[in-house]
């Protein structure tokens, strides 16, 4: 099928019912460089994400997160080493109190920060998308790391900014084509670079704080996520080598 990627987006949704209209409820679409396929039925959709979801579960090949992080990390990784990941994942983070009625203390301190924060405008009209990217940030850094930052702590403020241009050139035309041609960008120089040096940066910081934990770890009081990955990375390695 050939898409017409110069057309309104406006009216690409209804492009594509058309297509339902004409080749079917599931029909297939080729988008820089892949094959995406369309389900327009809600009885199919429960079928392929619910009753069949084992089946579908695994993820394309995206080349420039695999040349990023290769088959690594819970959001990059694909097959059995994401489905692993996953499990370990939920079954963590329910601890820490996910879902859970538990972690509502950690919601109700980051809001009284970031209520004192707004405090300080004194009813000044003022931008808040920082503040709240902050506010979110901490909740997660909590589980993650076991701690949050002040808000004008500048290594968290340059991680977020870094996350957040990360994030906007991911989704820019660069890196569309990127995974279209990955063998021919990866020679040209283009902002599709930075995402390799932003990333390198995020991973650098990372691998700063689980450092920091392993000077401190304690196998029998997991503080964190990153406490109980190195327990799980123990126990793994002990099932390895007892093999």
């Amino acid at each position: 099928f050939v898409c017409c990627l110069l057309s309104d987006p406006e009216h690409q949704c209804a492009l594509c019912v058309q297509f339902a209209e004409k080749y079917g409820k599931i029909f297939s679409l080729r988008l820089f460089g892949g094959r995406i396929v369309f389900v327009y039925d809600y009885e199919l959709v429960r079928e392929v994400l619910i009753q069949k979801g084992e089946d579908y579960e695994d993820r394309p090949t995206i080349p420039l997160f695999s040349a990023l992080a290769g088959n690594n990390g819970l959001l990059l990784s694909n097959g059995h080493p994401w489905r692993q990941q996953r499990r370990f994942a939920i079954r963590t983070l329910r601890n820490f109190g996910v879902g859970k009625m538990s972690l509502e203390p950690s919601i109700q301190q980051e809001s009284h920060f970031l209520s004192e924060a707004f405090t300080l405008h004194k009813g000044k009209p003022f931008n808040a998308q920082s503040l709240i990217n902050n506010a979110v940030s901490n909740i997660i850094c909590c589980l993650v790391f076991g701690d949050r930052f002040d808000y004008d702590d500048k290594q968290h403020q340059y991680i977020l900014e870094t996350f957040n241009e990360l994030v906007y050139l991911e989704g820019g035309i660069w890196a569309h084509l990127y995974n279209t041609l990955p063998g021919l960008m990866k020679r040209l120089p283009g902002p599709h670079q930075r995402i390799f040096t932003l990333t390198q940066d995020l991973l650098d910081y990372i691998q700063t704080k689980i450092k920091e934990h392993r000077e401190s770890f304690d196998p029998s009081f997991p503080r964190d996520y990153i406490d109980c990955f190195l327990t799980e990375m123990g126990e793994v390695m002990d099932d390895i080598c007892s093999v």
